[in-house]
């Protein structure tokens, strides 16, 4: 009973530790890359308006989408423990790029610059 007992509780936790609950207001991952790709934007115009805020585009973006703040982060958390939020950003990129094909040397100078930087 001894020896049973712990392998129960550690099974208990690893079945525990790979569940994790959808949040409430779940959105799609095209949804949730939509998202990022308006707040990447949104984020953006304090390089045009350096005295500016991205306030109100923030609240603009979860009322266009009918989520709060809450709700956006529940299901960044959601979709990062589950290990798909690289193919979200990545379709958040293609997104931007779709919508400014400029911001393509942009995004690969900056891989270039994040690679470099990267110890091997």
């Amino acid at each position: 009973m001894k020896k049973i007992f712990p392998f129960i509780v550690l099974l208990g936790l690893i079945a525990c530790a790979e569940y994790i609950a959808p949040p409430k207001n779940q959105l799609s991952k095209e949804e949730m890359a939509s998202i990022i790709a308006e707040l990447s934007l949104n984020e953006q115009t304090l390089f045009v308006q350096p005295k500016g805020s991205t306030e109100e585009g923030v609240y603009f973006i979860f009322k266009k989408y009918n989520i709060s703040s809450q709700d956006f982060k529940d299901n960044y958390t959601y979709y990062l423990a589950k290990k798909e939020m690289p193919k979200i950003l990545d379709k958040a990129q293609k997104k931007i790029i779709a919508m400014h094909p400029k911001a393509k040397e942009h995004i690969q100078q900056e891989d270039k610059l994040q690679n470099a930087e990267r110890p091997e």
